[in-house]
């Protein structure tokens, strides 16, 4: 069946037994074994690094149409101000027939940046604008 089972007494500075089970072939080819791993190490790496950080921030719902605007105009302004996307989508849990109801959220992800610590800047700058927006339409509610 192509599985091959090796077992090994204590010894050769082991206080314990092993038992080895697995595809047949050489055990001890520890270089394409650690290849391997550091072929799934940088595929992780790469799509970790391909994750745009997000912030959610709560809006409520009856503020959302003012906060998209007309045909998304107010909506697309502040995309253009703050230079990164912008979503605004029914709060996890909420079924689109309750989203009236419903607590909505801002989501705010970054330009794709290398620099880990300019993207969580342009965060942090986009969150503050999304913010004073919604605090406007508050007080104008």
């Amino acid at each position: 069946n192509g599985l091959h089972m090796e077992v090994l007494p204590p010894g050769n500075g082991r206080d314990f037994g092993v038992v080895r089970l697995g595809p047949a072939g050489p055990w001890d080819d520890i270089s394409r074994a650690e290849a391997i791993v550091q072929k799934k190490l940088q595929e992780l790496k790469g799509a970790l690094k391909a994750r745009k950080p997000t912030k959610e921030l709560p809006i409520d719902a009856e503020w959302v149409p003012k906060f998209i605007g007309v045909q998304g105009a107010a909506i697309q302004e502040l995309i253009k101000q703050v230079g990164v996307q912008i979503k605004v989508r029914v709060k996890d849990g909420s079924t689109p027939s309750e989203a009236r109801k419903a607590e909505q959220v801002v989501v705010v992800g970054p330009s794709s940046l290398d620099d880990e610590a300019e993207a969580a800047l342009d965060l942090e700058s986009a969150t503050q604008l999304v913010l004073a927006k919604i605090e406007e339409i508050a007080r104008l509610t």
